[in-house]
């Protein structure tokens, strides 16, 4: 199980960060960044009550990644 929040939260990451790249580039994405922008293209640009916020949405995704791999790496202490 942790193996594998600890892979959604890489995903999340890499989706994130790509969002927020896509977001300052303003054009048509490269190849490799096109890869792991599917919230970017599916959620964001989609939603109308993040209009103006979607670099901070894709930096939420990528906060939220950040956290679920360090949650997938902690000791559980009994």
């Amino acid at each position: 199980m942790r193996k594998l929040v600890a892979l959604v939260g890489v995903i999340a990451i890499l989706e994130g960060l790509t969002g927020v790249l896509n977001q300052i580039i303003a054009g048509d994405p490269t190849i490799p960044l096109r890869l792991f922008d599917h919230f970017n293209r599916l959620v964001v640009e989609r939603a109308a009550f993040l209009d103006g916020y979607e670099i901070w949405a894709n930096a939420a995704l990528a906060v939220v990644g950040v956290v679920l791999s360090i949650v997938a790496r902690a000791r559980v202490q009994a």
